[in-house]
């Protein structure tokens, strides 16, 4: 028994037979009040009516019948007090269409769309392809339950809608699930969104779209519904105010999880979100939102903006973790530190003075976020698999990353503005890009590898650039600049990349520090070593610099390595021991040592001051890392001279100090207790130092000092040669 009720017309829909039905059949338009005849015209058999269209109705129901539209189902316009229970819907293009209706109550339907041929067309392909399942426009006090979409484009639109109540509804397949835009007061909760993939009229693959889509709304509550499987978003949520974001469980959609922009004033709270192809919970352009209690797994919370309010303003709550550990958000803190400990992420913003240290983080989408803050340093962090950004800098003064490692990340590390980033003794490798700098006033990187990734350094529209001392290599793009104002490359290695270095030249700058000191060593540039000198035309033997030049697009190279700049590299060495010691009594001496081809001996060369030849004595490794020797010990008033080499395993040596000795005076039998008291304390002191010195080492990592001792050691007698011909540049 199926009942048609309109305009307080009741139409049986058994026992009519089509044959029996005056008129044609084609007409469509039912108007409240209109005659039986011009009703039953939409009867064609006994259990379907085909398309019903209700313009300017009062108390229309529609209830337990089963309506089939070759185009829309059922589409009323003007109506007030509407009600549609228990039917079910089947069209090509819409399956309920309700205008500029208030007072609509929908309970317990069916609205099925009519695929063509088994897939779901999202271009115009005919009839019987998928639109839109319940499309709503300019509707107020609309209550919407236990509403099932299937097999729909979108499956369900509204537009201008005021006092919106969506619950229990279910959209399943097609490109987005339900998609709202504009008007104020709209509720969608207990809710399930699916869309799938799909393949067009053309057979083209692609993925469903965005579950939830929620633009220019105030007042809204997205809570308790399911979001799974979106090929794009799970919820966006886009110009939107006053609105809750809450209790929702988003799963292995292919972009973001979450996604608000330019939103204001609004609460984020308990989501749970997982899987997500791009940030777990992205916020971006908004102010004032409270964020508490998310639970994110293997995904990450990123804020995006241009301004600091877009930091700022929001609050964060101690709840919100990332697989299970916390995330840490400060804002505006001073001389802050964090780690090493558990931490699922860090945001700082707007703080002055902090320290991230020993932070070990694996997947999710960004590990480690700053933004308008200034002297951060980041120390000895590991981080692996971050599918965004293993570091992000936003409009960030003095950032320092020091002996850190990050691979396998969509950016290793990302700079956007900000005054100054520096890398030193970091690697950063099988990432999309290794490091991106945009809009900086300074990028200065020292000592540090970046390989195995598509790009490894990517330069753009920065004021100062400087390299040293940087392996670049198994990048398919090593190096690219854009937009450089200055840029000082030199002592670098750049190895096995596709592309070596691309984009424009820098407005100024230099590729090498000179002669003898030398530039870049690149692995697909051999030109001999035969001369030397400052124009490489001097019969000199191998200087380690190749003797022509290199230049291509951006690169003007006057004197390329003939191997890298490493393995030229003597250990950098500290060396601590005694002002006095007592008569009789040993000097102990201690050196740190540290060379990237390792160190293979220490050696400590002594002797009573101006007498004779140095003696060795060579340096053993203590438990500490540090090196130790004793020198015997002495009776008499003697002064012992020493200094301290290293050699690494390429066979280059250091020497400390570079150009005097250091001394160690013996007190005489007869001098005071007090004084030999004191050299034993001065003993004691030193070692401590020695101690000290090993937490100082990174800092003092600077490559000038070795690199003139280098440059002192291996720069042959001066003199001024002829040219060896037109094409040398001058130095």
């Amino acid at each position: 028994m199926r009942d048609l009720v309109v305009a307080g017309i009741a139409i049986r829909l058994s026992g009519c037979s089509p044959t029996q039905l005056p008129g044609s059949a084609a007409s469509r338009a039912l108007a409240a009040g209109c005659i039986l005849d011009d009703l039953l015209k939409y009867l064609l058999d006994r259990r379907l009516v085909d398309d019903v269209h209700v313009y300017c109705a009062k108390g229309a129901v529609v209830e337990n019948a089963e309506v089939r539209g070759r185009s829309t189902a059922v589409d009323l316009a003007g109506c007030d007090a509407v009600e549609i229970r228990g039917t079910r819907l089947n069209a090509s293009s819409v399956g309920l269409k309700l205008q500029n209706c208030r007072d609509v109550v929908l309970r317990d339907l069916q609205v099925v769309g009519a695929p063509l041929g088994g897939r779901i067309c999202f271009d115009y392909c005919g009839p019987g392809t998928g639109g839109t399942g319940m499309d709503l426009t300019q509707v107020s006090r609309l209550d919407a339950s236990g509403v099932g979409l299937e097999g729909w484009s979108t499956g369900l639109a509204l537009a201008n809608g005021f006092d919106v109540r969506l619950d229990r509804m279910v959209a399943v397949g097609g490109k987005a699930g339900f998609v709202i835009q504009y008007g104020s007061n709209v509720t969608l909760s207990h809710s399930r969104a699916a869309p799938i993939a799909y393949t067009d009229l053309y057979g083209r693959p692609s993925t469903g779209g965005v579950g939830i889509a929620l633009t220019g709304t105030r007042g809204f509550s997205l809570v308790d519904n399911d979001v799974s499987g979106s090929g794009a978003a799970g919820i966006v949520v886009t110009g939107a105010f006053d609105g809750t974001i809450s209790r929702n469980q988003v799963a292995a959609v292919g972009r973001d999880g979450i996604a608000v922009s330019q939103m204001n004033r609004g609460t984020l709270a308990d989501n749970r979100i997982s899987g997500s192809g791009g940030g777990g919970l992205r916020i971006t352009a908004s102010q004032n939102l409270n964020v508490s209690g998310n639970a994110l797994k293997t995904d990450s919370i990123v804020l995006e903006g241009t301004t600091m309010a877009q930091f700022a303003s929001h609050r964060f709550d101690a709840g919100n973790t990332v697989d299970g550990r916390p995330v840490i958000f400060l804002n505006g803190c001073k001389d802050a530190r964090v780690g090493p400990g558990p931490v699922g992420e860090v945001i700082a913003v707007a703080c002055d003075g902090l320290t991230i240290e020993g932070v070990a983080l694996v997947g999710g989408d960004l590990a480690i976020e700053v933004a308008f803050s200034d002297r951060v340093r980041i120390d000895g962090v590991k981080l692996s698999g971050q599918s965004y950004a293993g570091i992000l800098a936003i409009e960030s003064g003095h950032v320092e990353v020091n002996g850190s490692t990050i691979a396998g990340a969509g950016f290793g590390i990302r700079a956007q503005g900000g005054s100054q980033l520096s890398v030193a003794f970091s690697r950063v490798n099988s990432s999309g890009t290794a490091l991106q700098a945009e809009g900086l006033d300074l990028l200065r990187i020292t000592s540090s590898t970046f390989d195995a990734s598509e790009k490894g350094l990517v330069v753009m529209t920065t004021g100062t650039f400087e390299a040293e001392g940087v392996e670049i290599s198994r990048n398919g793009v090593g190096l690219s600049l854009q937009g450089v104002g200055y840029a000082r490359v030199f002592h670098n290695q750049f190895s096995l990349n596709t592309q070596q270095v691309v984009g424009p030249p820098a407005q100024n700058g230099t590729w090498d520090d000179g002669y003898p000191s030398g530039g870049n060593y690149w692995s697909n540039f051999t030109a001999g070593d035969r001369y030397g000198g400052q124009q490489q035309a001097e019969t000199l033997g191998a200087d380690r610099i190749l003797d022509e030049p290199l230049r291509f697009g951006p690169v003007n190279d006057r004197y390329p390595l003939a191997a890298p700049w490493r393995g030229l590299e003597p250990p950098l060495l500290i060396v601590e021991g005694p002002r006095q010691v007592a008569a009789g009594a040993p000097i102990r001496v201690r050196a740190f040592a540290q060379d990237e081809n390792g160190v293979a001996e220490v050696v400590v060369h002594f002797r009573f001051l101006g007498q004779g030849e140095f003696a060795t004595l060579p340096m053993e490794r203590q438990a500490d890392g540090a090196y130790e020797a004793v020198l015997p010990g002495w009776n008499g008033h003697r002064v012992v001279e020493y200094y301290v080499t290293a050699r690494d395993g390429a066979g280059n040596e250091g020497r400390e100090p570079l150009d005097h000795n250091y001394m160690t005076e013996v007190l005489g039998p007869l001098e005071s207790a007090a004084e030999a008291g004191l050299g034993l304390a001065l003993l004691a002191g030193a070692t401590v130092a020695a101690s000290a010195a090993v937490a100082l080492l990174a800092v003092l990592l600077r490559r000038e000092k070795r690199r003139k001792a280098w440059t002192k050691r291996s720069a042959p007698a001066p003199k001024e040669p002829p040219r060896k011909g037109p094409d040398k540049p001058a130095p």
